[in-house]
C-alpha cells in the first residue's frame, strides 16, 4: 500500500485521460489537422524527462538516433492510417483507420515516465546509473520521434490535399474562360 500511496494524485485522472484517447484512437475517426501540429511538443516532453536524469553523451546519442529512427518509422505507420481528408483550409479534418498504435504510444510514454519516477522514488541507485539513463533515453527518443513522424505524414497529408485542390480549382476556371479572342482592328479614316 505504500507504493501506491507515494504515487501523486494526477497520475490516476492522466492515465485514465490517455487510456480513453488510445481506445477512441482503436476506431475510424475524423481528427482536425491542428492536433497534428501539437503532436511534436510530446517530443519535448521525452527531452526534459530525458535532461532530469544523469545522462551522458552516449544517452543523448542513443536519444537522438531513436529519434531519427522514429520520425521515418512513425511516418510510414501513419501514413497507412490516413484515409482522406475533408473540410477547408481552416478546418481540414483527416479520416483516420482504427489503430491501436495510437494506445500504444500513449501507454508507453506514461509506463517509460512511471517506472522513471518509481525508479527515482523507490531506487535511486537505478535512477542514477548510466544503464538505466541508457534505456530511458532509447525508449524516450524512440517515442517523441514516433510522435513528430506521425504529426509529419498527416500535416504533409493534409497539405498535399489542400494545395491539390486549390490548383485543381485554378486550373477548372482557366479551362472555363474562352481562349483570347483576337481583337478586332477596325480602321476609322475619315
Amino acid at each position: 500500500m505504500t507504493f501506491l500511496s507515494n504515487i501523486p494524485p494526477f497520475v490516476f485522472p492522466l492515465f485514465a485521460i490517455l487510456l480513453i484517447i488510445g481506445i477512441k484512437s482503436t476506431r475510424t475517426r475524423q481528427v482536425p489537422v491542428y492536433v497534428f501540429y501539437l503532436l511534436p511538443f510530446l517530443g519535448i516532453l521525452a527531452i526534459r524527462a530525458t535532461a532530469s536524469l544523469h545522462v551522458d553523451a552516449v544517452s543523448w546519442g542513443l536519444f537522438g538516433i531513436a529519434y531519427v529512427v522514429a520520425v521515418f518509422a512513425g511516418r510510414a505507420l501513419q501514413n497507412r492510417f490516413i484515409l482522406g481528408t475533408e473540410g477547408g483550409k481552416l478546418k481540414r479534418t483527416l479520416k483516420l483507420r482504427g489503430e491501436y498504435a495510437t494506445l500504444a504510444m500513449l501507454m508507453g510514454i506514461f509506463a517509460l515516465n512511471f517506472v522513471k519516477g518509481a525508479a527515482t522514488g523507490m531506487a535511486p541507485e537505478l535512477a542514477t546509473s548510466a544503464t538505466f539513463a541508457d534505456a530511458f533515453a532509447l525508449f524516450g527518443g524512440a517515442f517523441a520521434g514516433l510522435f513528430l513522424g506521425r504529426a509529419w505524414a498527416a500535416i504533409t497529408a493534409a497539405t498535399t490535399v489542400a494545395n491539390k485542390a486549390s490548383n485543381s480549382a485554378a486550373q477548372t476556371e482557366t479551362d472555363t474562360q474562352p481562349p483570347f479572342a483576337k481583337p478586332e482592328i477596325t480602321s476609322q479614316r475619315s
